[in-house]
């Protein structure tokens, strides 16, 4: 901001507080005018810390915000990227400002953090506090720095005659965007993900589109690169931000990255923009259900997909499930009727959770025999490769509440290597942790949360997994030390 700009505010603020006061002061509430000069009190303190603050760094409102309201990304296609530096000490929020102008959350800046973010020529970007307040708003290409004074930056849409690029050619030299899509499908096809993403990057070069973003993304997802494929998402909510479809590929790709809340949120706005969309309402289902084990929550979004969807088998073995984890026994066994007519292996598997769930609550049984039951039958069921049946076997045995904290503790354990399987680490964290509260001298649960500290990337807590294992078991410790040695 311009050093002399503080001492214009203040004046402009000055004069227009006198007159107002001058036309409306005889007119006003006494509750009013206490209230204005609250306000007036607050404004001046604002303006001597604004001229007069020490060193600490605070990021201040560019002039370019008070042009939110009428600014909107342009519709082009020519890609390009902004950089953004957060020299301020407090973190940052960065939207992307779509063609409506309305915000759309991308990504957090650290503070003294610098991001360069793929986009698009005339696509705005708009940096706020974490209250909201906009901090400035910046059009690509460029590097700004947040914290330094800034150029004035124009967030008006651009006159296609004048500012739009002209738009790329659908070819090249080497084919075109359509043949490079159609190579990169061949080749997802094949599961060749390596050559598809090549091919549908090559797609992007010459012609940019949602599908050969979508594309790209879903490949990036079956490789397990889920940050590409996050990017390759954002990338065509750019370009169709009104289609649910993305938003629903973008909280798919949330989920596998454990970002639940981001999940949701996405899928929620996928049922904004059509709220019919069965599958958004499945997704939600699904991640109340498996990822956050909330389960009523499950069953409301599970009843949406089913209303919408009523011959949907896997809507129905799903919600049927849901049931029986909400303890609805009439209505898992209608699901179950529903389904013998459609899909006898999802009766037969919904069925099998009603007589778990049947077993696990039969009082007539000793508690000794109804737990070892549910260990037989999760142990199974995780070495079938069933491992959300593993969970809700052991789940029940943890309820019933076992004298021996042994017992507990075991069931915490095949739980966590359930988890380990779904690849929701933070859950098999979770559990591991658990196993080793309730019995804390039994190495195999060290060794097992050391593994899942690995498979989560985790390598450093691994480490000192392995040092408390050398004490416990030296032999554990050993191989532990050799996963550890392996993993990058």
């Amino acid at each position: 901001m311009h050093q002399s700009a503080p001492w214009v505010l203040l004046v402009s603020l000055l004069l227009l507080t006198t007159n107002t006061d001058r036309r409306q002061s005889a007119e006003k509430p006494m509750r009013t005018r206490i209230q204005h000069y609250q306000a007036w009190t607050m404004l001046v303190v604002a303006f001597i810390a604004l001229v007069f603050g020490g060193k600490e760094t605070l990021a201040q409102t560019d002039s370019s915000c008070g042009q939110e309201r009428y600014s909107g990304s342009a519709k082009t296609t020519q890609a390009t990227s902004i950089s953004l530096i957060n020299q301020t000490n407090a973190s940052l929020i960065v939207y992307w400002l779509n063609f409506e102008g309305r915000r759309q959350r991308w990504f957090d800046l650290a503070p003294g953090k610098a991001v360069k973010q793929d986009t698009y020529v005339g696509h705005l970007w708009l940096v706020s506090k974490p209250n909201g307040q906009c901090v400035g708003i910046f059009a690509a290409p460029g590097q700004f720095v947040i914290g330094e004074p800034q150029s004035p930056v124009n967030t008006s849409r651009p006159a296609p005659s004048q500012n739009q690029p002209t738009a790329q050619p659908s070819t090249s030299a080497g084919g075109s965007a359509k043949d490079f899509i159609a190579q990169g499908d061949k080749y997802y096809g094949a599961k060749d993900y390596a050559r598809a993403i090549e091919a549908y990057k090559k797609a992007i070069a010459v012609q940019p589109s949602a599908g050969a973003y979508t594309k790209l993304g879903h490949v990036y997802f079956f490789s397990r690169k889920y940050s590409e494929a996050l990017s390759a998402h954002q990338q065509a909510l750019r370009l169709v931000p009104n289609e649910g479809i993305v938003h629903l590929n973008l909280g798919v790709v949330y989920r596998a990255m454990e970002q639940y809340d981001n999940a949701i949120a996405s899928y929620r706005e996928a049922l904004r923009l059509k709220p019919d969309y069965a599958e958004a309402f499945n997704q939600i289902g699904l991640t109340y259900y498996y990822n956050l084990e909330k389960f009523p929550e499950a069953v409301t979004a599970f009843e949406q997909a089913v209303r919408l969807k009523p011959d949907d088998a896997s809507y129905l073995k799903y919600l049927g499930s849901a049931y029986v984890d909400t303890r609805q026994k009439a209505e898992a066994k209608q699901i179950y009727q529903r389904l013998l007519k459609m899909d006898q292996a999802k009766a037969k598997a919904l069925n099998t959770d009603i007589e778990v769930y049947l077993y696990a609550n039969n009082r007539d049984l000793p508690d000794d025999q109804t737990i070892e039951f549910l260990f037989t039958f999760g142990i199974l069921s995780l070495n079938e490769g069933s491992f959300d049946q593993a969970l809700r076997a052991f789940h029940h045995v943890i309820a019933m509440k076992p004298a021996h904290m042994s017992t507990v503790a075991s069931a915490h354990d095949y739980r966590g290597n359930a988890f380990l399987k779904l690849k929701n680490y933070d859950k098999a964290l979770a559990e591991f942790r658990e196993a080793i509260r309730f019995d804390p001298k039994k190495p195999d649960y060290r060794f097992d949360l050391g593994e899942a500290y690995l498979a989560a990337g985790k390598k450093a807590e691994a480490q000192k997994i392995y040092q408390t294992l050398q004490q416990l078991d030296p032999k554990k410790a050993q191989e532990l030390l050799v996963d550890i040695n392996k993993a990058k």
